[in-house]
């Protein structure tokens, strides 16, 4: 039986999902949420720096792409309400 959640779109198939004990790679867990405005005027991000946006029920998230391509993972929480992105 292969056990899958559908939408409009897309299927997801979680047969083919790989589960292991401990993770290969080291999780970003995202303790604070800045807002992008103030990290590029503070010269915190470049405005050249490739970024992974997503809008969810609680707002926008941008996710740095060379810290994502080492962690693969991020999760976090916005507005009480938690959320988890891969890549």
């Amino acid at each position: 039986m292969i056990n899958q959640v559908e939408s409009s779109q897309e299927v997801f198939d979680v047969t083919r999902a790989t589960l292991k004990k401990k993770p290969m790679f080291p999780p970003f867990y995202v303790k604070q949420n800045r807002r992008l405005a103030d990290l590029l005027d503070a010269g915190k991000i470049d405005s050249e720096t490739n970024l992974l946006v997503l809008d969810y029920a609680a707002g926008t998230i941008a996710l740095d792409k060379t810290q994502m391509s080492l962690h693969h993972v991020a999760q976090g929480e916005m507005a009480g309400e938690p959320w988890m992105v891969t890549f």
